[in-house]
């Protein structure tokens, strides 16, 4: 390979890219958006289907020493770690709580808050 390529080749591995001020406070303003909207799904969204998937279990005020607020605290942590382990996503929560119990949550989407 000659140098012209080598150089050509290193060039494409290695690009430049020039953003203004404004599309970089644009992509971190889109950025922060979307990790609220994440955040509010997952925040009401797990405890809401620990209570709809284990609401029997919660009733009993205590299981083997352990009060319902530890074991539904251990629950959501659990279901949490199916989230980040990739073996649910937010749009799988979102559809169990629509088909399981009607529930639609609030999501924002094009600057206006709408139900999905």
């Amino acid at each position: 390979m000659s140098d012209f390529h080598k150089q050509k080749e290193q060039n494409r591995k290695n690009r430049v890219y020039t953003l203004t001020q404004a599309q970089i406070d644009a992509m971190k303003r889109d950025a922060t958006q979307k990790a609220i909207d994440v955040s509010f799904i997952l925040m009401l969204g797990l405890p809401v289907m620990v209570v709809h998937d284990h609401m029997p279990e919660l009733w009993r005020r205590e299981i083997d020493g352990v009060g319902r607020e530890e074991r539904f605290a251990d629950m959501i942590l659990d279901l949490y770690d199916s989230f980040q382990q990739d073996y649910i996503t937010l749009d799988d929560v979102m559809k169990a709580l629509n088909d399981e119990c009607g529930l639609k949550i609030l999501e924002k989407m094009d600057g206006r808050t709408k139900r999905k």
